[in-house]
């Protein structure tokens, strides 16, 4: 809503319609039998004499339905809840760390710590993979946006995992996902279809499918229940292998590396970042020893992998090659592989993740 006009009844009229037509499509989530209605700030729209009530009504009429409107209005969560044309509440920023720390739970709480508002009025929070734009104050897309969050420190799977974490009567009742498509601030998990305005120097090459594919895991352990190697795991009696899956992700230079020629300037909050790479390494029940060895800088660096377990690693990064095996006891190399480099030096700053996605099949013994 930041950037739609909101002033007049024809601005109403206008994005009413546009709703509708997504509305009536049959893959629109519902929420208690209706359309879910969400945005991006947006409380203070008039929409002439209307206002959101107003709107809302109209779009009802319009669907000769009710629609759940679940928007994200950057206030106080109380005076936000007791809104009375407000059906739930979803929390934007409670995607990343509003800070200098790792991602925890706490703008969650505050949205559920009402237990009767909240049973009342669904909760929407947010998992996003990272934060980064790099728009200047000049030009044809000047949008003077130039800023980061944390999120180097395995920002995704923790994000995922504290919400996994919570009890029933504290967990949301829908996650939506920043963003499939939003390239210019850097967390769109889907592949670059078209041009973009203006973000092909921090997004060319920096594909982020991996992103996606982790989606789908935390999707299915959170809405379906599965366990954390359920998927990777035999997927019938007889099946005797399951599948070691890696993921991969880190930017590709240092967070103290200058710029040679880089007009817009060093991003805000470019010292929260962390040199790190990150890993993500399900590794179903089995007997055998798993290891991995993760070469970047003079000396190896191996981490033994638990069985049974989604382990998490991050290890401090240093310009040069990244490469890594994944071993089965001793001396099988089951995965070796490598990904994007760490610059030694750079023209314009990039604060982007490139990330990668490898797996393998690998024999279980039979029970």
């Amino acid at each position: 809503m930041n950037v739609l006009s909101s002033g007049t009844e024809k601005h109403g009229m206008d994005l009413l319609e546009a709703v509708y037509e997504m509305m009536i499509q049959d893959g629109y989530l519902r929420w208690r039998g209706g359309p879910v209605l969400s945005t991006f700030g947006g409380h203070e729209a008039r929409f002439g004499d209307w206002g959101w009530p107003g709107f809302i009504e109209r779009l009802n009429e319009r669907l000769d339905g009710k629609i759940m409107f679940i928007p994200a209005f950057f206030m106080p969560p109380k005076d936000f809840l007791t809104l009375p044309y407000v059906d739930g509440a979803f929390n934007w920023n409670s995607a990343w760390p509003q800070g200098d720390h790792s991602a925890n739970v706490v703008e969650d709480e505050a949205f559920c710590e009402d237990p009767i508002s909240f049973q009342v009025k669904p909760y929407m929070a947010a998992v996003s993979p990272l934060f980064f734009t790099h728009y200047g104050s000049s030009g044809e897309w000047a949008f003077n946006k130039n800023f980061i969050y944390r999120s180097d420190d395995l920002l995704y799977p923790w994000r995922w995992h504290a919400l996994l974490s919570l009890p029933p009567n504290k967990s949301p009742n829908i996650i939506q996902i920043i963003s499939w498509n939003d390239h210019g601030e850097s967390h769109a998990i889907a592949p670059v279809r078209h041009n973009q305005p203006g973000s092909e120097e921090w997004t060319k090459d920096m594909p982020h499918e991996a992103f996606r594919e982790m989606t789908r895991y935390f999707v299915r352990r959170w809405r379906d229940g599965l366990g954390e190697v359920e998927e990777f795991a035999p997927q019938s009696k007889g099946d005797l292998e399951s599948t070691v899956k890696v993921w991969g992700w880190w930017r590709c230079h240092s967070k103290d590396l200058k710029a040679s020629d880089d007009p817009v300037g060093e991003p805000v909050h470019a010292d929260w970042a962390r040199d790190l790479l990150n890993f993500l390494i399900v590794v179903p029940e089995t007997s055998s020893p798993f290891h991995m060895v993760v070469h970047n800088g003079p000396n190896p660096q191996p981490h033994h992998l638990e069985s049974g377990k989604a382990n998490l690693i991050t290890i401090p990064f240093v310009p040069g090659l990244v490469g890594f095996e994944v071993m089965e006891g001793s001396t099988d190399v089951i995965i070796s592989a490598s990904g994007k480099e760490i610059a030694d030096q750079i023209q314009k700053y990039n604060f982007n993740m490139w990330g990668g996605s490898w797996e393998v099949k690998v024999g279980v013994r039979p029970s």
